[in-house]
């Protein structure tokens, strides 16, 4: 918008100005043309054909980058067409109006065709300065006159140009003002155009968001369903690790004691588990006999009548104390004293005769997974199981 609106104001800065010239370069050949004396020709001469050097700068100016649009250019413009037609007036005789009226009339023209309204000071400078120069000339004509009237001064031929000149000046305003609106519609078009083009790209833009999205909630599903099996791959594997491990125990240990059996059972489970110590109970008719020891050797060979190993013989399933009793013991080495955070109690249950044939009672470092306890809970009864296979040795 703004840049339509500058480069229609130097276009037509340009329109004056050729014209203002073009209206000297007139003026001069009709001073050939004409019939008049030679001291008239003298006077024009002067004033059109040296004064002429002045809209030619203001041409000049006009073509240059860094003044083409400056407000001191336009006023240069406006005198340099004005002051000639004043300086008639003051000088010819009888008093002509006419020269200032046009004089006053192109200024206020010039002011609404080239002047910024936006800097009142130079409409102005340009109207008042005129309306003063008309008086003051007015008023020292009959001290300045001295020529006489002539076909340049009072003839038709005279203010022809000076008419065609006013004329052109309106025609220009009224192409100019005229050429706005279609230069705006343009824009406005080209508005239209673009904005239509930007909503078809946001449209685009939108579409392309939104299958993004859904490509990306698609990715982030089949990521999520891509970690569960793997979770489940995962679980699935440390179970039959965990169960092969276990089995194996029991296969390689089958013809040996029970004695030895509970030991690697008790070996096994820490390495499973953060054990500190462990002791494996059998059943010995109304109480538990602590068999087989895991940190706790002076525990071997003692009896526990109730308790929590009955307890835990009566869940069939591991049961863990957080945190363990007061007064637990814990093993003590030269080292260091360890101190337990969980106690684990695992029921050996027997699946063929429905009962706990033996518990393993474990102090912990840290609590235990319930995934843990889970895998726990499945190899229990085939221990038991085992165990009663061997139930001779039991007895």
């Amino acid at each position: 918008m703004s840049e339509i609106i500058y480069s229609l104001s130097v276009e037509r800065i340009r329109w004056v100005a050729w014209l203002i010239f073009s209206s000297f370069v007139f003026t001069l050949s009709l001073t050939y043309l004409l019939p008049v004396s030679p001291i008239v020709k003298e006077f024009y001469i002067y004033i059109y054909g040296i004064g002429s050097a002045l809209p030619l700068i203001t041409i000049l100016l006009c073509y240059h980058p860094s003044t083409k649009n400056k407000e001191y250019v336009k006023l240069l413009i406006l005198y340099s067409a004005t002051l000639p037609l004043l300086i008639e007036g003051m000088m010819t005789t009888p008093l002509s109006g006419g020269f200032f009226l046009w004089a006053c009339t192109m200024a206020g023209l010039g002011a609404i065709l080239l002047l910024d309204p936006a800097k009142m000071w130079n409409i102005h400078f340009l109207v008042g300065g005129h309306i003063i120069m008309a008086m003051v000339g007015i008023l020292m004509h009959p001290f300045l006159s001295y020529l006489p009237a002539n076909e340049m001064s009072h003839g038709i031929w005279r203010f022809a140009p000076i008419t065609l000149m006013v004329g052109g000046g309106i025609y220009l305003a009224y192409f100019q003002y005229r050429k706005i609106p279609m230069q705006l519609r343009k824009l406005y078009g080209e508005l239209q155009n673009l904005a239509a083009e930007q909503r078809r790209l946001l449209l685009e833009s939108i579409e392309k968001r939104e299958a993004a999205e859904k490509k990306h909630e698609e990715l982030e599903a089949a990521y999520k369903e891509l970690s569960r099996l793997q979770e489940e791959e995962r679980k699935r594997m440390r179970k039959e690790n965990f169960i092969i491990q276990y089995e194996a125990l029991m296969r390689d240990s089958y013809h040996e004691e029970l004695y030895t059996f509970a030991r690697k059972l008790l070996e096994q489970l820490s390495m499973d588990l953060p054990v500190i110590g462990g002791l494996f109970y059998k059943r010995e008719k109304e109480a538990w006999l602590a068999y087989r020891s895991y940190g706790f050797p002076t525990h071997e060979g003692k009896y526990v009548k109730g308790g929590l190993p009955e307890v835990a013989a009566s869940l069939c399933r591991p049961y863990m104390i957080i945190p363990p009793p007061i007064g637990t013991l814990v093993p003590r080495s030269t080292f260091s004293v360890s101190y337990g955070r969980a106690l684990l109690y695992l029921p050996l249950y027997s699946e063929a005769t429905k009962e706990t044939l033996a518990v393993v009672e474990l102090l912990l470092a840290e609590k235990v997974e319930e995934e843990t306890l889970s895998l726990l809970a499945q190899i229990l009864p085939r221990i038991g199981t085992y165990l009663w296979a061997k139930q001779s040795q039991l007895v």
